[in-house]
């Protein structure tokens, strides 16, 4: 049997949104953990991620958005957690307006195995978080460039129905959220900044966080 618990968390003015995850939890006998942020956050940042992981040492994290609803069954969450790498997370294709198909993961859902790598995942993320706050930057892109700067990270791609909304009409889905990923648009001036953000600074091992910004809003 896969040792997991759930973990979630919403901001305190949508307290609601965690009694109904912790009453549908209940009934399936899933164990939990759905905590409510202070302030005004509007997004679950990695740092309440990796607070999860030191509540519950030596046992698989899948972390959801508090607001989230489980439309599946227990055995439907063990397939979830049951991820043969150090992380799972959900990616979607989609199309920019030149054509071209770009890959975007999502952390809406994610499982996070108690290994070295998962750890070291989980605090590259918060650096960069950090270091990319003031520069507006998408969640979605933070966490792409987390990945890709993580040597022999093992990542298994999580199916779609354990990270979907209703308008994308799933027939089977197990986890519903209100949203996926940014709502903003990627323009032609973010793909390029992101690709310069992605390139290692000269005679450095890092990533030059600060270089990715949004575009300036034109007139």
């Amino acid at each position: 049997m896969t040792d997991f618990i759930i973990c979630a968390c919403c901001a305190a003015e949508a307290a609601q949104s965690a009694v109904l995850l912790r009453r549908r939890l209940d009934g399936l006998r899933v164990p939990h953990d759905v905590v409510e942020r202070e302030g005004d956050e509007v997004t679950c940042t990695p740092l309440h991620i990796r607070d999860a992981m030191d509540r519950h040492p030596g046992k698989i994290i899948l972390f959801v958005d508090g607001g989230c609803q489980i439309v599946g069954t227990r055995d439907d969450l063990v397939r979830a957690a049951d991820v043969a790498g150090d992380i799972g997370l959900h990616v979607r294709t989609r199309v920019c307006p030149c054509g071209t198909p770009i890959l975007t993961p999502h952390a809406e859902t994610l499982v996070l195995r108690p290994t070295a790598k998962a750890h070291v995942f989980v605090s590259e993320w918060i650096g960069a978080w950090e270091r990319a706050a003031s520069c507006g930057t998408a969640h979605d892109a933070i966490l792409t460039v987390v990945l890709a700067g993580v040597p022999d990270l093992s990542v298994t791609l999580l199916a779609s129905e354990f990270c979907t909304t209703r308008r994308d009409n799933h027939p089977l889905p197990v986890i519903l959220h209100e949203r996926v990923g940014t709502a903003a648009r990627t323009t032609a001036g973010r793909r390029g900044a992101l690709l310069r953000w992605l390139r290692p600074k000269p005679a450095s091992s890092g990533w030059d966080l600060s270089r990715f910004r949004r575009p300036a809003a034109r007139g």
